[in-house]
């Protein structure tokens, strides 16, 4: 079974799936989330086998994304916060990723490496909380 298939089997739940600080979200919550999420993607150009980097902080938003790279048949690279130049640049620049989904937060560590990952061609900006709708917040 795939997370598609479990989200799609779930979507019309009202059940808590997801506790995160004071936030819950049911079942259908996060399938909303991670359907529009995944439109959002697909708008920007990500399609199936695209690779796409995501340095977020630990939030819902990050496994969101998650699940709608899974849904439409692309992959995420896991990049860890803490990262910064020449590593980040070598991670970046051996995963294939074409797109790199970033929190503003980190967005002077991609200025800093920019010009050593061409294969990064989409630089996505998003906000901290699902709520905003991460295919509200990003940008090119």
């Amino acid at each position: 079974m795939t997370i598609r298939d479990i989200l799609e089997k779930r979507a019309g739940d009202s059940r808590p799936f997801l506790f995160f600080g004071d936030s819950v979200y049911s079942f259908r919550d996060f399938t909303r989330h991670v359907t529009r999420t995944a439109h959002g993607l697909l708008a920007c150009g990500v399609q199936p086998g695209s690779g796409v980097a995501l340095m977020l902080p630990n939030s819902p938003l990050w496994l969101i994304l998650y699940c709608a790279l899974q849904t439409i048949g692309a992959y995420a690279v896991p990049i860890h916060t803490f990262l910064r130049g020449n590593l980040l640049a070598r991670i970046l620049a051996h995963s294939d990723a074409r797109f790199l989904v970033l929190d503003a937060e980190f967005r002077e560590a991609w200025e800093e490496i920019r010009d050593r990952v061409p294969q990064i061609a989409h630089l996505l900006l998003a906000g901290a909380s699902p709520d905003d709708g991460i295919h509200d917040r990003l940008s090119w």
